[in-house]
Order: C-alpha cells, then structure tokens, then sequence
C-alpha cells in the first residue's frame, strides 16, 4: 500500500477545506515565525546516517505520538538492515491507527520490559501467571511472534535501533547496553 505524504495529503486538506469556505483555521505553530523550511526527509537522512555510522545498540528518543517520526525511524532502521523496535505504548498506538496509519505493527518489534517478578525472562512458567506481572492492555502484546525482551537486545545489539525516551530508561538496567548510541530528536 502506498502512504501519501504528509505535503499531499496536506495539499488534499486545503483543496477541500475552501470548498467549505472556513472564517478560521486552528491549527499547530511549531516554527511559526521562522522562515527556514524542515522537512521529514531530511530528519530521516540524518537519522540514517548516524545509524550506519555506528555499529553497535541505538537508541532513538522521539515524541511517542509522532507517528509520521516513527516511521522515519523505521525507515532509518531498515536502510541499515535493523529491526525498529518499539516500546507497549507505541504498539497500542501503532495497532491503533493502523488502519489509518503509516505503520503496521506486524513489521516492528515489540519490547516487552521486565516487571514486577520478571518471569517474562524464565521458561517453564505458566502464560497466565507471567501476564499478571502487565496490564490488561499489555497482556495482548507480549507474547506475540514480534515481540522481544532485553535479552534479544543483549544478544545481537547491531540488529536494533530501538524507540525509548525517558519515562522507559529504567529499563536500561536490564537492557545493560555496551558501545550504544542514544539519538535525541528534537525537530
């Protein structure tokens, strides 16, 4: 399926919305009052090229809700031959707007953090018993094929580039990451 962009869909968006003659229009400033013009493309080539500057863990910091960010990322993480990997809440979002959305949850991974008893790390447990250390919302993501825990991280660290920000660095504990990049996005 091909995705528009956002510069089409938002040219589609004035087309029909003169029809309506509109009085007022409410929409988001970010850099309002500057001239210089900021494009997805060019974050993701950047974001790409940091990635294969490095050969080890990556980390990506991004606003969770920027789904079109995500997608950059993926994107990043696929031209360098990873796997994009995403956090509960990200997936529950994705899942979401899938239908609408520029991602499938299907093509990421999904990192599932240890809680509470950490049993999502030892075999031989009972699935019920390792889903009551998750929400009820959590529990449809972690035992999926897709999914993975920190000791995937630890294992092969140069297939990854990972989505964290910093509500999920506790989670570094368990990840222990070694020669890691951390990427801040903040256009």
């Amino acid at each position: 399926m091909k995705v528009k962009s956002n510069k089409e869909l938002s040219r589609k968006f004035v087309e029909k919305a003169s029809l309506a003659s509109p009085k007022w229009l409410i929409c988001e400033g970010t850099r309002i009052d500057s001239n210089q013009i900021d494009s997805e493309n060019r974050v993701k080539e950047e974001i790409t090229g940091l990635i294969s500057n490095y050969g080890g863990l990556t980390f990506v910091e991004h606003p969770v809700r920027d789904l079109d960010r995500m997608r950059s990322i993926f994107e990043s993480a696929k031209a360098n031959g990873r796997d994009f990997v995403v956090p509960l809440k990200a997936a529950y979002l994705i899942k979401a707007f899938e239908k609408l959305g520029p991602l499938s949850i299907k093509d990421l991974k999904i990192l599932v953090p240890r809680k509470g008893w950490g049993l999502i790390y030892e075999k031989g447990f009972e699935k019920d018993l390792v889903e009551k250390d998750y929400e009820l919302w959590e529990r449809e993501y972690i035992f999926l094929p897709n999914s993975i825990t920190c000791k995937d991280l630890q294992r092969n660290p140069e297939k990854y580039v990972v989505s964290m920000n910093l509500w999920e660095m506790n989670q570094l504990v368990d990840i222990q990451p070694r020669n890691s990049i951390w990427i801040k996005i903040l256009l």
